[in-house]
């Protein structure tokens, strides 16, 4: 588990349905001010309301070969 800048970073690729459970042990100092960041990224835009299909003369950059969808959560522990 790379850790760096004081973040530790864990990335799971197609997770189970049921979910994942993750336990830290922590020092009292390091619990203290830790936040938890979690970002869900799926491929797909097409079951959202009011999604347009881009023109086909348009491409997409990046590591992904269709729209990506991320959505992100921060919370204080």
């Amino acid at each position: 588990m790379p850790v760096r800048d004081g973040r530790l970073d864990l990335l799971f690729h197609a997770p189970p349905a049921e979910g994942l459970e993750l336990r830290l042990t922590l020092a009292d100092e390091a619990a203290a001010d830790l936040r938890l960041q979690v970002t869900d990224g799926s491929d797909g835009l097409d079951g959202l309301p009011g999604f347009r299909p881009r023109p086909p003369d348009v491409g997409v950059a990046g590591s992904h070969t269709s729209e990506l969808v991320a959505v992100t959560g921060s919370h204080a522990l």
